[in-house]
């Protein structure tokens, strides 16, 4: 029997058999127009990263350059594929290398010729236009990673001396999987490439040498995410092969050393199911996921697996998939946590009667299901408007795709369970009975649209990561009964501007993983205001702090009765705006309760959706109780292009008017007055509070609310009458059309850059920036100012991620919207119809999220903050598109706490 050093030498005998020298390295010179005879217009040239090459070397009979052969004043240009060839003045083609220096936990790519750690290249198609005198052509240059060269042949070599004709499949699938067990395992090598040339690898490499080999003999092969299996770590993976129709499942991962024969353990399964399933003591299938290739169109899972009736589908087993449509066994009797979180592409779906329990937040994500049943026999679950309940009502279980954009919860209900409606992108108001007495964890996090939330007397518990990254959510009441304020309630509400608590004060944070954490204003809005009633005792310092918040301001008030904000009378300053090039927004808002005119800040917040579009069509702008108010007010308005004619506008409202004509005194125009609601947390929230990756398994599931106005509320927490800094504090508005004439369109009046500023500033609740002017020492007569642009400071989501305008053109990636295994910053944004360059990364924008693995960083990035990726702990690899960010731009701990390996482009 060969031993494994046999397989490493034999490609070393064989490359010179197998690959003929170029001939395209002529060097004959001539002169005249006439492109040389012997130019080649097509060649291939050799080179690898600089790790391998100190390992392995490029065959002299293989080209890692070529010299174009020069006629009179010829002139050379890389016309595509520059990331693949370089050419100099004198025509000597040669591969394009990029060069790295090494930081703290991460690289940066330096100029040739300065100082460098390593180098990598990029294979791939090039074309160099040349031109001599009056003759002109293409030479195509075709780059190859001669790494890649090298281990196919050790594979071809390995296919040549171990694989037979009269194999039978399953002897081909042990030769197969052989091969990397030949191989030494060594956790700091993740691929086939590094797993041949350096002589080890992780189960990363193991697998993707599997897949490698099996392609190269012409069979099909994948991943197959292995780290449900019995004993398998986290980020445990093998492959699955098909050979001759049937699934073959193929481990070399194994970290124990080699038998006698110079194998690691190594095992062959058969597979009968792409299902993966384990069997219980009472002799019943549980699925635990999925393992084909794809996850497309219709999939049905069966009734039997290896006999046993399939009762179960285990937490997460379908998430993530793209299928359109599951189908379930009438088998099923529980259906465990997340099982369909994420299938994005998830519109049909129907609960067998068969069904007894749901796990936490099972249809987290789900945007598109919009065809969900639970068959009408069942006696164990019911469905409303998306929303499932336990039969007898009790328990509100989950939300199920898109809900309406109001829920009110049934008087019948004492328990949410956690993640309920996380991630809900429909929910904009939650009313909440006394009835319910716990809030489980996460059970709104992630609704980014909800802005009105009321809970009632009753309510005792708000969960850890309740009401987590609710970027609407500007003012909340809690009820006197609350006693206990967990971990993370408020994280990421940045828009969280003002808190009541009507009772005692409750216990703030909660242990998690057994450690305690604070954090419930963690990233709420700088200098966020929350009162307290004065006439009790237990509000003493221990308890009025940040609780790591930014700034809080707290101060006592008195409770009083409280008046809805919805019978308010709205009159804007204008019926219609023009868009002339940045958001348009109402200039002045006179809000009226009863003929009395309220004021801003101590009656009412103004606030705009935060996923709203500004510029043209129809926009909305909500009017937030405060003080002795309560709920939300939706007004809508119209914006259209200046000098356009706006088909299809409708006559305005007369001033006056409670809002618009489609808007109502519901709180959302055409929203169904039934009630219901969802709101789902992100599948996969951290352990750690603040950080995004999953949610805590073994959470509790005890929810509960409150869903009345509280008792009530007079005082006032204080606000001028003015709209906001600056405007005029008159009620009347004397351009606004008289009622019954017809509306002329007007633009809204453009602020001062002064103005606009501090609007901004107060409207997101940030302090006011500094600006620095100086005069330039020769100042041009045609100069003019670059304008300030009228979004400064607005934040927005633009597909999965939220961006804050940071100056003309610039915006700052904020944070993802959802936790995510990779992580793509693009390089430009649209908003407000104007594109904009994504220039720097926040602080901690994406720290503590456990799920992520993989970011990809656009060109335009030249700043990333503090802890931007701090403790992302799966997060092995960085793409950086542009070409160098300085290290002082780098904040400190940007990537501590992550295990990036094997950068193929960062700083």
């Amino acid at each position: 029997m060969k031993t494994p050093h046999t397989y490493l030498i034999l490609p070393l005998l064989c490359l010179f058999l197998l690959f003929a020298p170029l001939t395209a390295a002529a060097t004959a010179q001539a002169s005249g127009s006439v492109r040389q005879a012997n130019a080649a217009t097509e060649v291939t040239l050799y080179d690898m990263d600089s790790s391998y090459a100190e390992v392995v070397s490029v065959p002299s009979s293989m080209s890692r350059s070529y010299r174009i052969p020069q006629g009179d004043a010829a002139t050379y240009r890389v016309t595509s594929g520059r990331n693949y060839v370089q050419v100099s003045a004198d025509g000597l083609v040669t591969t394009a290398r990029t060069y790295w220096k090494k930081g703290n936990g991460y690289s940066y790519s330096v100029s040739e010729g300065e100082d460098y750690d390593y180098y990598t290249v990029e294979p791939g198609d090039a074309e160099i236009t040349v031109t001599s005198g009056s003759e002109t052509w293409t030479l195509t240059v075709h780059v190859k990673d001669y790494a890649e060269v090298y281990v196919d042949h050790v594979m071809d070599a390995y296919i040549t001396a171990n694989i037979t004709a009269d194999m039978s499949d399953s002897e081909i699938a042990e030769a197969i999987v052989k091969f990397p067990a030949q191989y030494d395992y060594n956790y700091r090598y993740q691929s086939a490439l590094s797993m041949v040339i350096y002589g080890g690898g992780d189960c990363w490499a193991s697998t993707n040498t599997i897949i490698r080999l099996a392609k190269r003999m012409g069979y099909d092969a994948w991943t197959r995410r292995a780290n449900q299996d019995a004993g398998a770590g986290s980020g445990h993976v093998n492959a699955l092969v098909e050979i001759g129709g049937c699934y073959y499942e193929l481990e070399a991962g194994y970290s124990s050393g080699k038998d006698e024969n110079g194998f690691r353990p190594y095992d062959v399964k058969k597979r009968t199911s792409l299902f993966s399933y384990y069997t219980t003591y009472e002799k019943k299938a549980v699925v635990y996921q999925y393992d084909g290739k794809t996850s497309e169109g219709e999939i049905e899972i069966p009734s039997r697996l290896g006999g046993y009736p399939v009762t179960a589908l285990a937490k997460s087993a379908l998430a993530g998939t793209d299928f359109t449509k599951v189908v379930l066994p009438d088998t099923l009797e529980k259906i465990g946590d997340y099982a369909f979180s994420a299938c994005s592409k998830l519109r049909e779906i129907t609960i067998p009667a068969s069904v007894e329990a749901l796990g936490n937040g099972v249809f987290t994500q789900c945007d598109a299901l919009e065809e969900f049943s639970i068959d009408p026999t069942n006696p164990y679950l019911k469905e409303t408007n998306h929303v499932i309940y336990t039969a007898d009502g009790k328990t509100l279980v989950a939300a199920a795709g898109r809900t309406d954009e109001r829920i009110a919860v049934p008087l019948t209900v004492e328990k949410i369970q956690s993640y309920a409606f996380y991630n809900c992108d429909t929910l904009k108001s939650i009313t909440i009975p006394g009835s319910v007495r716990e809030l489980g964890e996460g059970c709104f996090g992630g609704c980014a649209h909800l802005n009105q939330v009321e809970l009632q007397d009753g309510l005792e518990v708000i969960g850890a990561y309740c009401f987590r990254d609710n970027f609407d959510l500007s003012v909340i009441r809690i009820p006197s009964t609350v006693k206990q304020l967990q971990a993370a309630a408020f994280y990421g509400d940045y828009n969280l501007r003002k808190i009541y608590f009507y009772g005692d004060a409750p216990e703030f944070g909660s242990q998690i993983s057994g450690t305690y954490y604070d954090r419930v204003f963690y990233g709420c809005a700088k200098g966020m205001e929350a009162y307290y009633p004065a006439a009790y005792s237990t509000w003493d310092d221990t308890v009025l702090s940040d609780h790591d918040g930014n700034g809080v301001v707290w101060a006592n008030w008195t409770k009083g009765s409280l008046s809805s904000i919805e019978d308010a009378e709205v009159t804007l300053d204008r019926e219609i705006y023009e868009y002339t090039g940045g958001i348009v927004r109402p200039e002045k808002i006179t809000v009226r309760m009863a003929g009395k005119l309220l004021s801003e800040g101590e009656d009412y917040l103004v606030t705009y959706p935060i996923a709203g579009e500004y510029t043209e069509g129809t926009a909305t702008v909500l009017i937030i109780g405060t003080g002795v108010y309560r709920g939300v007010k939706v007004v809508n308005y119209t914006i259209r292009r200046a000098g356009s004619d706006t088909p299809g506008v409708t006559e305005s409202p007369r001033p006056g008017a409670s809002s618009t004509p489609e808007s109502t005194d519901q709180p959302y125009p055409g929203a169904s007055s039934t009630p219901g609601s969802s709101d789902q947390p992100y599948p996969g929230a951290s352990s750690t509070p603040g950080s995004s990756g999953q949610p805590y398994p073994g959470a509790s599931s005890t929810p509960g609310s409150s869903d009345q106005p509280y008792p009530g509320a007079s005082s006032t927490p204080g606000s001028s009458d003015q709209p906001y800094p600056g405007a005029s504090s008159t009620p009347g508005n004397t351009e606004q059309p008289y009622p019954g004439t017809t509306s002329t369109a007007a633009p809204a009046r453009t602020m001062s850059p002064e103005e606009e500023e501090e609007f901004l500033a107060w409207l997101l609740g940030y302090s006011k920036p500094q600006r620095t002017v100086t005069p330039s020492a020769s100042p041009s007569v045609d100069a003019e100012d670059e304008e300030e642009d009228p979004n400064l400071g607005e934040k927005f989501i633009y597909k999965n991620a939220v961006y804050c305008v940071t100056g003309t053109k610039q915006v700052s990636f904020c944070r993802p919207t959802k936790s995510r295994k990779q992580v793509t910053i693009p390089a430009s944004v649209v908003f407000c119809q104007k594109r904009y360059k994504v220039t720097s990364i926040d602080a901690k924008a994406c720290a503590g999220d456990t799920k992520l693995t993989r970011v990809t960083i656009g060109k335009n990035v030249t700043r990333i903050e503090k802890r931007a990726f701090w403790k992302c702990k799966k997060l092995k690899k960085v793409i950086y598109k542009g070409k160098k960010i300085r290290k002082k731009n780098i904040g400190k701990q940007a990537f501590s706490g992550t295990k990036i390996k094997n950068h193929k482009r960062v700083f």
